[in-house]
């Protein structure tokens, strides 16, 4: 890639290095340039090549040129306004089928269009300035026509005034082309006219070019019809334009339809502010600022002043437009209409969608706001003068915010509906027909959410709840801050009769797991727009509750629940008392309820509590009812429990204590049953246990019958050999007189007859003799047998190896051994004849 570049960038300076200037000077001298070579821009076009430049000096140049077929070409001014190019008839300069092309500091004049570009692409035209374009007969004039030329731009200094024919007129016309671009100091359209019957006339207009970005001031004004031909300020049809600077149209007139700003299905965004002024209609229709079909932006302040037509007239109007935003806001002021059949419009919003944030009406017009088939969303109205009717809907919805309806006289509604948010209303000023309708009126309300230490917190939960049975519990997820809006009352009109419900008064209900439930009623008529809730937070104990109702069941860590003072004595020991609620949105609508709660292990054990002897007191009728409780689970911080609840007021958590709670709690020769210390000993003989006193009780026992004492066994001297299993077991041998003794072993025999010696490891009691024997004395027969065993498989499979690995080379060998023989005896019979045959 970097070698590709840096060929082109030599072959570029290759081909500026051969590049050549040529002046053009229509006097034929030198004054004002560094010579001359032509006195024509023609003779000049003539010999140029790729690259070349044509300097045009100061002065006045008689002819229509042509550039075609051209590639990088520049034709220049010596200064701006200082070259004049006067044509006839035809077009003053004409690049077709060309590239790379640049004119600039030129001024044109005369001929039926000053400047034309087909099929050109890289245009750039700079400081142009077209005026007298006069068309004869079926021509199109045109200050500047670009047509099919992508990546065109018009820079510095543009003025096309003076233009004039019979058919369609236009200052500039910019026809199916693509990234195009206006950066201009200043771009001044005016004086623009028609006297054909039915021609229109255009300032600007931009037709199918897609995108186009226009960065630079526009200035439109004096476009005007004679006849019945319709006038446009600044026109775009089907087309994408960005437009980043302002846009001044004014004084656009016809006796067709006249309109200062027109868009036709494109999409259009207008950064900056559009100022409209001074449109009339004589005979039709008068509009400011209309769009037809597609989108438009406008991020900027929309000024339309001083609309007037005979037919319907309109400050700002919208016909089948899918989206039209009105970020700025809207301001009309003398928009009229003369007719007496007829209607003038601040806003006109037909068959399309649109958010218009402000619109202000400073007077004169019949209707403020016209919708018909549409949708709107407007987030401040306010009609500064006596208005007619405020709003006008037909089959249409809208919302509208932050208003003043007081100046106005009437609100029309047919089969409409109509929000409003924080606009007061008086309903004797809504008028309608037979068709039905809805209006609503709404308050904006904000919460904020508080713990105990009032610090913010987002609760989990925000239930709403109106008295009115049509309005249904809503749970809004929310920060720690919550702005919403709600209905203060409902207006239906229905046959043309008005039925008026309120809606003033709301529940509010929050809630957060680990916090008590927060209630509180609000009233949409009061001043007040900002309400506090303050959660404080549930004791830890407390867990969650399963709440059942019908076949539904829901689990809720929120509740309103706070620990309190018993109202009086407890049965057994007592924990804590509670008064506990249901969530707000349960209330009045359960079966029953199942708490879970807690109780620290140490209480338990500090008031010799057994963990299956908790319960849950419910205080009722005066006194305090056990609830059937239920262990859950043991830990060793807390033990969980659980208890069914129909009614809710005050509870309590209580315990029954015992003596004990294990042995250790007991005297000795006592143990702990069943929390109560019992008497353990046992007693021997003939004596009995007296219970009461724990102790044993009748006559003595016979003294008994003394034992011998049991003497351990000699420990066996260790022989060097055989050594078994590595372990080192004797059998014991006399030491002294050479002849066997009888064991020692046999003096430990008791008088019972029975044999007392404890044997050592790896040896085993021979009882009948008293003496310990080596447990590997019974295993030799065994270990010879296995070792036999052992050899005579060994031996079979020797063989039969042996055998496997022979047979195959005694059949080999006989193999070579007969073939060898067949070969002596083929060979003794070969010899025989030949001897026979020598002899």
């Amino acid at each position: 890639m970097k070698r590709k570049f840096f060929l082109f960038a030599i072959l570029m300076l290759a081909q500026l290095a051969l590049a050549e200037t040529f002046y053009v000077n229509d006097d034929g001298n030198a004054q004002g340039c560094d010579g001359y070579d032509y006195t024509t821009i023609s003779e000049a076009l003539a010999v140029v090549e790729t690259s070349d430049r044509i300097i045009i000096c100061d002065g006045t140049y008689n002819e229509e040129i042509e550039i075609k077929n051209a590639h990088r070409i520049f034709i220049i001014g010596e200064c701006e306004g200082c070259v004049k190019i006067i044509g006839s008839s035809g077009i003053v300069v004409d690049v077709e089928d060309s590239s790379w092309i640049a004119l600039k500091n030129l001024d044109v004049e005369n001929g039926y269009r000053g400047i034309q570009a087909k099929n050109v692409s890289q245009l750039t035209l700079e400081n142009i300035h077209a005026k007298n374009i006069v068309g004869i007969g079926p021509n199109y004039p045109h200050g500047i026509y670009l047509y099919k030329t992508p990546d065109w731009e018009l820079q510095g200094n543009i003025l096309i005034e003076d233009v004039s024919g019979l058919n369609t007129v236009a200052g500039i016309m910019i026809r199916e082309t693509s990234g195009g671009e206006i950066n201009t100091d200043s771009f001044e359209i005016n004086t623009i006219s028609t006297t054909s019957y039915v021609s229109w006339v255009y300032g600007l207009r931009i037709e199918n070019s897609v995108p186009l970005t226009i960065n630079g001031d526009i200035n439109v004004n004096s476009i005007s019809s004679s006849n019945n031909g319709g006038a446009v300020g600044v026109s775009f049809d089907n087309s994408t334009v960005t437009i980043e600077e302002s846009i001044d149209v004014s004084y656009i007139s016809s006796e067709g339809y006249t309109m200062g700003l027109w868009s036709v299905n494109s999409i259009v965004t207008f950064k900056e502010s559009i100022d409209v002024s001074g449109i009339s209609s004589s005979e039709s229709n008068a509009m400011g600022v209309s769009v037809n079909g597609g989108e438009a932006t406008f991020e900027a302040l929309i000024t339309v002043t001083d609309v007037e037509g005979r037919l319907d007239t309109y400050g700002l109007s919208a016909l089948s437009c899918e989206n039209l935003k009105v970020e700025g806001g809207f301001e009309c002021s003398d928009v009229v209409c003369f007719s007496p059949n007829s209607e003038a419009m601040g806003v006109s919003l037909s068959s399309s969608k649109a958010s218009i944030d402000g619109i202000t009406d400073n007077g004169g017009t019949d209707e403020s706001i016209h919708m018909k088939n549409s949708e709107a969303n407007i987030s401040f109205f306010e009609a500064n003068g006596l208005v007619d009717t405020c709003i006008y809907m037909e089959s249409s919805n809208a919302e509208l915010s932050g208003s003043d309806l007081s100046d106005c006289n009437q609100l029309f509604l047919s089969e409409s509906d109509l929000d409003l948010f924080d606009t007061p209303l008086d309903a004797e000023k809504i008028s309608s027909d037979e068709e039905n309708s809805t209006l609503w009126q709404y308050k904006q309300v904000s919460f904020s959410f508080l713990d105990n230490e009032t610090q913010a917190i987002t609760p989990d939960q925000f239930l709403l709840d109106s008295a009115s049975t049509e309005l249904d519990q809503t749970i809004f997820p929310v920060g720690h801050e919550k702005e919403m809006t709600l209905p203060i009352q409902k207006i239906v009109i229905e046959q043309g009769s008005q039925t008026v419900i309120p809606y003033p008064n709301y529940t509010v209900a929050v809630s957060k797991d680990g916090y008590c439930e927060a209630i509180k009623t609000i009233n949409l008529g009061d001043a007040n727009q900002t309400f506090e809730f303050t959660l404080t937070a549930l004791p830890a104990e407390l867990e969650e509750m399963e709440v059942y109702h019908g076949d539904s069941i829901d689990i809720m860590k929120y509740f309103t629940a706070s620990e309190k003072d018993c109202s009086s004595q407890v049965p057994g020991e007592l924990h804590k008392c509670y008064e506990l609620g249901l969530p707000y949105e349960f209330q009045g609508g359960v079966d029953y309820v199942i708490l879970f709660f807690t109780v620290p292990t140490n209480w338990l054990q500090e008031k010799m509590i057994p963990n299956n002897n908790v319960d849950l007191y419910h205080y009722a009728d005066l006194e305090w009812i056990k609830l059937e409780t239920t262990l859950i689970e043991t830990g060793d911080v807390n033990n969980q429990y659980t208890a069914k609840i129909i009614s809710f007021s005050n509870f309590a958590v209580s315990g029954e204590p015992v003596s004990c709670m294990d042995d250790s709690d007991c005297k000795e020769d006592y143990s702990c049953k069943n929390g109560v210390c019992e008497c353990s000993m046992t007693c021997s003989g003939n004596k009995v246990l007296d219970p009461q006193e724990c102790e044993c009780v009748g006559p003595e026992e016979e003294p008994p019958i003394e034992q011998p004492p049991e003497q351990p066994p000699e420990e066996p001297v260790p022989e060097e050999e055989p050594k078994l299993n590595e372990t080192n077991v004797t059998i014991e041998e006399p030491t002294t007189g050479g002849t066997p003794t009888e064991p020692e072993s046999e003096q430990n025999v008791s008088s019972s007859s029975r044999c007392n010696i404890n044997c050592p490891p790896e040896t085993f009691l021979d009882e009948s003799n008293c003496v310990c024997i080596a447990q590997q004395q019974q295993d030799y027969t065994l270990i010879i047998l296995l070792v036999a065993v052992i050899i005579v498989l060994a031996i079979f499979f020797t063989g039969l190896l042996f055998l496997m690995g022979i047979a195959p080379i005694a059949l080999i060998s006989q193999r070579i051994f007969r073939s060898n023989k067949e070969k002596d005896k083929n060979a003794k019979i070969t010899k025989e004849p030949q001897e026979k045959k020598q002899g």
